[in-house]
């Protein structure tokens, strides 16, 4: 359970790109920024983050304003490593695709926390993937043509020639005008795929780039690492998970109490948890659920000892709870999970 993803945020540089291709094309970025709710003094300071939902919510704006099926890949025109702060440094002084990819997989936290990046080794093809969580928001179709299309213009300027992928996959379902995606991605297009993926040749990674500098992406990275320091509070939201834990036993904590338990004040805790875009009594649920799905499909404890292991003061506010969770009571839950075992273990 990782919560600190139930809240993504982005990059604000990335909603200064937006503005600037609405800009560009004679439309008013203001008006929009402000519809989705996004502050435009945030997108000029590269250590702010913008919730996934407004950028999501900018994105369609700037869709139906431009009405641009492909403005995504419009923005990736206009996007510069400027764009992905100190990655975007750090790419261009690579020294081939490989590294690319490695930083990508490594950092692309700094641009957003809604996706992990995967990396895939078959015989002579690579591929590098974004997999959305399981919980959570996902970026919109604008946004991932956006990203994948600026990988791909980025790794054309830094190796000045190179092919056109093997195959690009999108999760999105097969625009009316193909010949954007043609222009940026090739022919080798696969829609309504399961996640949003590039495949390049094995022999294209290791191929140098003219400029690489191995100095100047060093102290990138390590501009990187530092942003991250800033920016990533999971320790924290992990001693939180673990020590509540260990104190819903006891009865429900106060965050106070919480706070006490890990070495903070009330005070900084909440700060922290603010910065994740996350609040105690959503943690506190997620914990719970979890819990309590997890010791019923268990059956070693009565409904009453999982009320109390779980801070309640007896089972009906419990159960009360777990309806609203999962729209069936622990009883009902408990049945359906075993039914479904036995049926399983028939098979």
């Amino acid at each position: 359970m990782k919560f600190h993803r139930k809240n993504p945020t982005t990059i604000s540089s990335w909603a200064l790109a937006i503005a600037q291709t609405l800009d560009a094309s004679g439309y008013d970025s203001k008006a929009l920024l402000k519809q989705a709710g996004i502050d435009g003094k945030t997108l000029i300071n590269p250590d702010k983050r913008i919730k996934l939902t407004k950028m999501t919510r900018l994105w369609e704006l700037a869709r139906i304003k431009s009405n641009d099926p492909s403005f995504g890949l419009s923005v990736a025109r206009n996007v510069s490593p400027k764009t992905f702060a100190a990655l975007g440094s750090a790419v261009m002084a690579s020294n081939n695709l490989d590294d690319v990819f490695k930083r990508t997989q490594r950092f692309y936290k700094i641009i957003s926390n809604a996706l992990e990046i995967r990396i895939f080794k078959k015989e002579e093809r690579v591929s590098i993937g974004f997999i959305p969580y399981e919980a959570g928001p996902t970026p919109s179709m604008e946004a991932m043509d956006s990203f994948l299309g600026a990988i791909i213009l980025f790794s054309h300027e830094m190796r000045q020639t190179m092919k056109k992928p093997l195959k690009i996959e999108m999760v999105r379902p097969k625009p009316e005008n193909i010949n954007p995606y043609y222009d940026i991605f090739g022919s080798n297009i696969v829609f309504l795929a399961p996640f949003n993926r590039i495949t390049l040749e094995k022999s294209d990674l290791n191929i140098p780039f003219p400029a690489a500098d191995s100095k100047v992406a060093h102290r990138n990275d390590q501009i990187v690492i530092e942003y991250l320091e800033r920016f990533d509070r999971t320790n924290i939201v992990k001693k939180v998970h673990g020590k509540l834990i260990d104190l819903l036993p006891l009865g429900e904590p106060s965050l106070g109490k919480l706070a006490k338990e890990i070495g903070m004040s009330r005070r900084s805790l909440n700060r922290y948890l603010q910065n994740e875009n996350v609040t105690y009594r959503e943690i506190l649920s997620e914990i719970r659920q979890h819990l309590a799905e997890q010791y019923l499909s268990e059956n070693i404890y009565s409904i009453i000892e999982i009320a109390f292991k779980l801070g309640y003061t007896d089972s009906s506010n419990f159960s009360r709870a777990f309806k609203r969770w999962a729209e069936v009571t622990p009883r009902e839950y408990r049945h359906v999970h075993h039914l479904k075992n036995w049926v399983k273990n028939l098979n």
